[in-house]
């Protein structure tokens, strides 16, 4: 019996990296598809993922979803969890939240996501020509309230990670243990101000993967149209 190791360090892959993926489609042997890695993102149309998956041109088939992703050095990069046809691509669970899943799994028999009482959005930030993630709410009686969070800070850096799009803000809370206190700066009218929150526990996400689909079918997602344009939005 052989299995592929997941990496105890991780490294993103690079946009036009070169990536491998060993699959069984329909009843045919394991076979290997070449592509490349295309983007990444939390959301795609109406569906919105608890961290950012990383996208790969490599369309998958029937039965080929789980299949493992690997760089030209046989690292895991990921498994594959949802195929987009209509940009011959398909969406894949990195492998630190796969480490992330495993370590959940192990010690609480599910995965634990985690959630900030605020309501952030992602926005245009007219003043450095980029985007940037604003608060839109916060939950009235909450830790953030009482910290004295308000609408309108501008999130700089989580847990020490710097914050530019709605991507960042979602891996920061995922990758935080339930319990842990994040650390956010703002900015406020120039100023830079600092809070501590504690990660809670949100028992509302479903798990990552599709849910299951016919025998001889492979999840989909729709395909994006003007009607469902994307709001990166996080409750």
């Amino acid at each position: 019996l052989s299995w592929i190791e997941v990496p105890s360090s991780h490294q993103k892959p690079r946009i036009g990296q070169p990536v491998l993926t060993i699959t069984s489609p329909l009843d045919f042997a394991p076979t290997p598809a070449f592509g490349l890695v295309s983007g990444f993102e939390s959301y795609f149309a109406d569906f919105v993922f608890p961290f950012t998956y990383t996208r790969i041109g490599i369309p998958m088939g029937p039965a080929e979803g789980g299949s493992p992703v690997i760089d030209l050095e046989g690292n895991l990069v990921g498994i594959t969890v949802a195929s987009v046809p209509e940009v011959r691509s398909s969406y894949v669970v990195p492998s630190r939240a796969l480490e992330k899943m495993v370590a959940d799994f192990s010690t609480r028999g599910a995965i634990r996501y985690g959630t900030l009482p605020l309501e952030l959005t992602e926005r245009p930030d007219q003043d450095r020509l980029a985007r940037v993630v604003v608060v839109d709410g916060v939950a009235s009686g909450s830790a953030a309230a009482s910290a004295g969070i308000r609408v309108g800070d501008k999130v700089r850096t989580m847990g020490g990670k710097q914050i530019r799009t709605i991507d960042d803000v979602r891996d920061a809370i995922f990758y935080a243990r339930v319990g842990q206190f994040l650390l956010l700066e703002v900015d406020r009218g120039g100023n830079r101000l600092e809070f501590a929150l504690m990660v809670e526990e949100d028992t509302s996400k479903p798990d990552p993967a599709p849910l299951p689909t016919p025998p001889g079918t492979e999840p989909t997602l729709p395909p994006q149209t003007e009607e469902s344009e994307p709001l990166p939005t996080i409750p």
